[in-house]
């Protein structure tokens, strides 16, 4: 069996709303495709992730975990050149933005509600989800 390719896997809440929306944008922004993804309740997460965390995204790049605000800046080296404005934000000191991150982390299914079920890829974006 050939070895996981872990070079970009973002690892999402497959029950959350908001998290989904998440996914779905990236899936249109990556122009490349190279970002696979994973549920963090899933297999890959179990095997690949140091930490069984699904309050927050985490973006392996490489094998390094990236989390809250420092995955969504990786994330936009890999998205449609018009998202890289966003980086202004990175002006921020990092304890604001990750406690802003947490704000919404944790009001995430009062706010933007919750599936009884994860996320399901359709036929064609099957290839780029793990499990």
């Amino acid at each position: 069996m050939a070895a996981l390719d872990q070079s970009l896997i973002v690892f999402f809440d497959g029950y959350c709303n908001l998290c989904n929306g998440a996914v779905n944008f990236i899936l249109k922004e990556d122009l490349s495709k190279k970002i696979k993804f994973a549920a963090l309740s899933g297999t890959t997460a179990q095997k690949l992730l140091s930490t069984n965390d699904n309050s927050t995204i985490i973006f392996l790049v490489n094998g390094v975990e990236l989390k809250r605000s420092a995955a969504v800046f990786a994330l936009l080296d890999y998205l449609s050149p018009k998202w890289k404005f966003l980086k202004i934000l990175k002006a921020f000191p990092n304890d604001i933005l990750d406690s802003l991150y947490d704000v919404i982390s944790k009001n995430r299914y009062k706010w933007f509600g919750q599936k009884n079920y994860c996320r399901m890829p359709t036929a064609l974006e099957k290839e780029r989800f793990l499990d």
